[in-house]
């Protein structure tokens, strides 16, 4: 009933489910126990920014966590992205006597 009163009253914010964890997994690796804090603690200090910069970008006045988490929150992706293309993949490297097409099977 929180999270429904909290939707209701600031609305839905995007790009948090998209590059929250995808920043934490990229620092932290992809372990859930030790991710999912990291996580909750980062999307907490996502919005408190994107609110923090809505309420000082025009002064007197407000700009909604929506629009500023949508503008930053998409800089971001396209950044994520960038660095992807860029980075090489690593190899997984198989185990010894084991080729790949035995291990898919």
């Amino acid at each position: 009933m929180l999270t429904a009163y909290i939707v209701v009253v600031v609305g839905t914010i995007s790009y948090i489910g998209l590059i929250v964890p995808n920043l934490v997994t990229m620092f932290k690796g992809d372990k859930l126990q030790g991710t999912l804090l990291d996580t909750a603690l980062f999307g907490a200090v996502f919005v408190l920014i994107c609110d923090l910069i809505g309420r000082a970008l025009i002064s007197p006045y407000e700009l909604p966590i929506e629009l500023i988490a949508r503008i930053v929150g998409s800089a971001i992706f396209i950044g994520l992205l960038i660095f992807k293309l860029k980075t090489p993949r690593k190899r997984v490297r198989l185990a010894a006597g084991k080729t790949q097409e035995s291990c898919q099977k």
